[in-house]
C-alpha cells in the first residue's frame, strides 16, 4: 500500500512512518510543492542485514549436526576471528 505524505508531515510523523514501513510494510511517497521527491520502501527480504551475533546463535543451535571435533574447529576459528577485530567489533560477540 503506498501512501502519499508531503516533507512537512514526513517531518513531522518520521518515527510513524518508519514504523509502519517496517512492520507493516507500507510504502510512503513523499512530495514536495506536490512533486514525488522520495519514496519509502521496505527493503527486500535479501536486503536485510543478520548481525554476527544472531549468525553465531543460529551456528549455535546447529551443534548437535556436527561432531565434537568440528564444533571444537568452529569455536576456535571464532576465537581467531574474535581476537583479529576491533574493540568496537568485539562488542557484538560478547
Amino acid at each position: 500500500m503506498k501512501n502519499i505524505v508531503t516533507v512537512k508531515e514526513t517531518r513531522a510523523n518520521l518515527a510513524e512512518i518508519l514504523d509502519r514501513v517496517e512492520y507493516k510494510k507500507e510504502e510512503f511517497v513523499i512530495t514536495k510543492y506536490g512533486q514525488v521527491t522520495a519514496i519509502i520502501v521496505p527493503p527486500r527480504p535479501s536486503q536485510k542485514k543478520e548481525g554476527t551475533k544472531s549468525k553465531l546463535e543460529a551456528l549455535r543451535k546447529l551443534r548437535d549436526h556436527f561432531t565434537k571435533e568440528d564444533v571444537k574447529e568452529l569455536e576456535k576459528n571464532i576465537r581467531k576471528y574474535k581476537a583479529s577485530q576491533k574493540k568496537k567489533y568485539e562488542k557484538l560477540f560478547d
